[in-house]
């Protein structure tokens, strides 16, 4: 699944852009992890391979800010 969410529309406000496509990541990491959770109330754990799922989407958000900044400042040649 690609980092820019399709019902968030490409658009040269960088800001919005980033808004809309961290509130998507969060809204899906919590449901994600919710599911997790009610599903896994009976055996008090909490499925490893969903947290590392949600933890790797928050980690992909630090990496797509990352280089929007970079491409904002010019650095790397981006």
């Amino acid at each position: 699944m690609s980092i820019q969410d399709r019902s968030c529309p490409a658009s040269a406000d960088v800001l919005k852009s980033f808004i809309c496509n961290l509130s998507s990541i969060v809204g899906h990491t919590m449901a994600v992890t919710g599911k997790a959770v009610v599903s896994n109330l009976d055996h008090h754990t909490i499925d490893l391979e969903l947290l590392k799922y949600c933890a790797g989407r928050l980690i992909e958000m630090f990496w797509y800010l990352v280089l929007v900044v970079c491409k904002q400042k010019g650095l790397f040649g981006l």
